[in-house]
């Protein structure tokens, strides 16, 4: 999982860094009307980071230390709002819009990579899809070893790893 996680934050540097140096305020504003999503927009944010699932498995980590787990979730929170709005700020401000550019999500990485990094951007891309996947993939598993753990107590470990594992694998 670690390294799984150093990838995705080495192939993210990467990604961005050059991009960063493009970031266009003006872009980002220009047709823009952030009024009709904030605040109302913001509990939708919130909840699309799905700490709701996560509370029992941190607070049973934490020994159900309430403040230890609120400060844990309040900042696996507030990185990945970070990491989103760096990206958002990038992308959207290297790519100018046009109302004729392809609504496709692979044209808009390609004219991404021209816009800030070429190979290099690409490379990092694949990188970082690869990483995410497997870190998304790992957290679900150990997440479910952990329900598993409280629906089966005393079973045998490997078994409720197997499930833990090849149950998101399946699905």
């Amino acid at each position: 999982l670690s390294v799984a996680i150093v990838g995705l934050v080495a192939s993210f540097g990467m990604m961005i860094s050059r991009g960063v140096s493009s970031i266009q305020p003006e872009t980002l504003t220009h047709m823009a009307n952030w009024g009709s999503i904030f605040p109302g927009g913001l509990s939708v944010a919130m909840v699309a980071f799905l700490s709701q699932s996560t509370v029992p498995t941190v607070l049973q980590y934490f020994n159900g230390n309430v403040r230890k787990t609120r400060q844990a979730i309040l900042l696996g929170n507030i990185v990945p709002l970070a990491v989103y709005t760096i990206w958002e700020a990038v992308a959207l401000s290297a790519v100018p819009y046009s109302p004729d550019m392809s609504r496709s999500p692979a044209d808009f990485l390609v004219a991404l990579g021209q816009a800030i990094g070429g190979s290099n951007f690409y490379l990092a891309s694949v990188c970082f899809s690869v990483c995410a996947l497997t870190s998304s993939f790992l957290g679900v598993g150990l997440g479910l070893v952990d329900c598993l753990v409280d629906l089966f107590p005393g079973g045998k470990s490997a078994l409720r790893a197997r499930m833990g594992v090849g149950v998101p694998l399946v699905g």
